[in-house]
């Protein structure tokens, strides 16, 4: 092969990495999933003798019928800042702090959430404001 036939073949084996490897694909999500702020008094727990527990509901308009169908409902508690006055560090629901086991339900427009010792009785409720953060994801039914 002449030294010609050599340089051109380089030459396009490396115009054609070149090219090959400036193509780049971006795919665009949009992000449809919601996050909602609320805040639970201390004297918003009422005692509910039926479920054994204390309870607080949170109304959540946004939380329709399309996402207790077919989305996810996160819950996420917090009692406040880290220790050094930085943002709020929350917890996932369900989750066992201070001897209080704190669980939740939703239903369209709100969630309930309840606080109940381990062993099933009610806990004391909290003695301060909780932050509740609620994420709610959006997905779509599929019948496979």
């Amino acid at each position: 092969m002449s030294l010609m036939k050599k340089s051109l073949l380089i030459l396009i084996a490396v115009v054609f990495v070149a090219a090959i490897s400036s193509c780049k694909k971006t795919y665009v999500t949009p992000n449809t999933n919601t996050t909602v702020y609320r805040t639970i008094s201390a004297n918003s727990w009422i005692l509910d003798q039926t479920e054994n527990a204390y309870r607080a509901e949170l109304s959540i308009p946004q939380l329709d019928q399309q996402y207790n169908d077919d989305g996810a409902v996160l819950v996420y508690i917090s009692y406040g800042s880290a220790s050094n006055g930085s943002a709020p560090v929350y917890e996932q629901l369900p989750q066992v702090y201070q001897g209080a086991s704190f669980s939740y339900y939703h239903t369209d427009g709100k969630i309930v959430i309840y606080s109940q010792t381990p062993g099933g009785n009610p806990a004391t409720p909290p003695n301060q404001n909780v932050l509740i953060k609620v994420v709610l994801i959006d997905s779509n039914a599929s019948d496979n």
